[in-house]
């Protein structure tokens, strides 16, 4: 499917953006710029305006200063490569990478595709297959209509009476996605991981409850079927088998967003990919006994998305819990027993 980007001329969008930037900087610079530099404003505003103002401008500075190098990076035919050096230089020396699946589904995605004042989203909403204009004029006046949920129960969010009523027969079970994109007539809902892994069954029942939910949502908000994208989102060195769901990668929204997202969290996402290997969930499928090995935020993770059954008992001294799934006989094993004893 065509995307939104391919749709239009790129060389026609740069000479009119590069022209009505060019007239709107020449006029502050000439006008208002100067007069505050002059001091002219001082008696207008009060500290702390001219303090929110000197920190706007500062960014505004940044923003051309940078946007100036990247520029020149693209015309000599290059791309810049790396994200942000002085995040992954501290991982050596300072605090070790972030594993937990909702700090990239809640801080990082975000923090890339919703830069900018949503500017950039259209790139991410055309990896998921949903080809829909997003990208509105002064996006950060916060003029969006656009509903961006990370970490979202749609069930716990229906707590007055009103919502309530105005979600008849909502579903009383179902799983919802880590991340929930709402536009006037367009719905993306994106089921994420990072270094947890679960086979390919567990996903695609995870997945399968989550459509309760965005079936629900589709009919109530009545959106076309074809407006409607629920992804997965993995690690291209991440193979769990036959999926039944789309899947984008991390590696892809890294490539989308390397150019005009904030390069720290380019960086991030970046470091985090890289080190894939060496942080990746280790699974029982990985040995006989390596769910010995499991951090406790795996084994409560593939709880949640149905790859592993965590049973409790009590020993007579201490209450354990054992990954089940793979053999049965293990609870046996922890008792000290052999299977059929």
């Amino acid at each position: 499917m065509e995307s939104a980007q391919e749709r239009t001329d790129p060389y026609s969008d740069l000479h009119q953006t590069a022209s009505r930037a060019a007239n709107f900087l020449r006029r502050v610079s000439d006008g208002v710029l100067e007069q505050m530099a002059n001091g002219e404003w001082d008696e207008k505003l009060s500290r702390d305006d001219a303090r929110y103002l000197s920190g706007l401008i500062d960014a505004m500075f940044e923003k051309v200063r940078h946007t100036r190098e990247t520029a020149g990076i693209l015309w000599g035919g290059h791309r810049p490569v790396e994200g942000d050096m002085g995040f992954r230089s501290l991982l050596e020396t300072r605090l070790p990478l972030n594993r937990k699946e909702r700090y990239y589904t809640g801080t990082v995605l975000p923090m890339l595709i919703a830069s900018d004042g949503f500017r950039h989203l259209n790139r991410f909403m055309d990896l998921c297959g949903l080809g829909v204009g997003t990208t509105m004029t002064h996006g950060l006046v916060g003029n969006q209509k656009i509903q961006f949920f990370t970490e979202y129960s749609f069930l716990e969010s229906c707590f007055t009476d009103r919502d309530r009523d105005r979600f008849p027969n909502a579903p009383t079970e179902g799983d919802t996605p880590d991340v929930l994109i709402a536009g006037d007539d367009w719905l993306l809902a994106v089921e994420a991981k990072m270094f947890h892994n679960p086979n390919a069954q567990a996903l695609n029942t995870q997945m399968e409850r989550q459509r309760v939910i965005v079936d629900y949502l589709r009919e109530q908000f009545v959106i076309p079927p074809e407006r409607v994208a629920h992804v997965l989102l993995l690690p291209s060195d991440f193979h769990p088998g036959e999926l039944h769901s789309p899947v984008v990668t991390w590696e892809a929204v890294l490539e989308e967003y390397r150019v005009v997202g904030p390069a720290y969290w380019v960086g991030v996402l970046e470091a985090a990919l890289s080190r894939y290997e060496d942080l990746v969930s280790r699974s029982p499928t990985f040995g006989s006994n390596a769910d010995g090995k499991m951090l406790g935020s795996d084994i409560l993770a593939g709880h949640a998305d149905g790859s592993l059954t965590v049973i409790t008992y009590d020993t007579g001294q201490s209450t354990r819990a054992r990954a089940a799934g793979l053999k049965v006989n293990k609870l046996s094993h922890d008792l000290g027993q052999e299977p059929g004893a």
